[in-house]
C-alpha cells in the first residue's frame, strides 16, 4: 500500500512495482503484522483511493478514525507517502516517531514548494480530485510542517522497538536506508 500522490492510495504487488519497496516487517512479530495489515485492510476499504496529500503530521492524533476512514479533511489536511505509513502504525497501536522531536530543514522547504507546484499542475489534469481541496492552503504549512522523509520513517519503522524514535536518530538511520538503496542492498 502506497499514497502515491493526492486521492491516489495505491495497493500494489510490490515484486511488480518500479518502484523501491523497502522490508520492515522484522521489527514486528507475526501477530503484529497481522494487526497491521488488517488495519490497512480497514484503510483501504474505508477510503479507497481518497486520501488527501497534504503536509501537516503529528504522532500525538490519529489520521484515521476507529473505522479506519480519514478523520480530517480539513482545508489542507492530508498526508503524503511516509506520513501514511506512520499513520497506519499509529492506527494499529504502534507510534514509531517521536513527532515533537522532528526539525524543518532548509531543503524541505524546496521540496514543499515544488510538492505545491506539482499539486496544481495535477489539479488541471484531474479537476475532480481537488472538489473541496484547495491546495493552496498548503503555503500556510510551508516551513512550520515537518517533513517526514521516506527513508526516515522506513528506518523508525524497521528499527521499531515499542517507543518513538527521535528525529536525530531516523536522520542517521535513513541516511543509512539511502546508501544501502544505493548500493542495491535492501535493508
Amino acid at each position: 500500500m502506497h499514497l502515491a500522490f493526492h486521492f491516489r492510495l495505491r495497493c500494489d504487488d510490490a515484486n511488480g512495482d518500479a518502484g523501491c519497496w523497502i522490508d520492515c516487517s522484522g521489527a514486528f512479530d507475526e501477530d503484529e503484522r497481522i494487526n497491521l495489515s488488517s488495519w490497512a485492510v480497514k484503510v483501504y476499504e474505508k477510503n479507497g483511493r481518497k486520501i488527501p496529500y497534504g503536509f501537516p503530521y503529528s504522532s500525538d492524533m490519529s489520521q484515521f478514525d476507529e473505522s479506519g476512514k480519514f478523520s480530517d479533511v480539513s482545508r489542507g489536511a492530508g498526508l503524503t507517502c511516509a506520513t501514511f505509513a506512520l499513520s497506519i502504525l499509529d492506527l494499529a497501536g504502534y507510534t514509531a516517531v517521536d513527532s515533537a522531536s522532528w526539525e524543518v530543514r532548509g531543503d524541505d522547504v524546496v521540496w514543499q514548494l515544488k510538492i505545491i507546484s506539482e499539486l496544481a499542475k495535477d489539479r488541471e489534469n484531474h479537476p475532480e480530485l481537488y472538489v473541496d481541496y484547495p491546495e493552496q492552503d498548503q503555503f500556510a504549512h510551508v516551513g512550520i510542517a515537518v517533513r517526514m522523509r521516506p527513508e526516515e520513517a522506513a528506518a523508525a519503522i524497521g528499527g521499531y522497538e515499542g517507543v518513538p524514535m527521535a528525529f536525530s536518530k531516523a536522520r542517521v538511520l535513513g541516511e543509512d536506508v539511502i546508501r544501502q538503496l544505493l548500493n542495491g542492498a535492501v535493508p
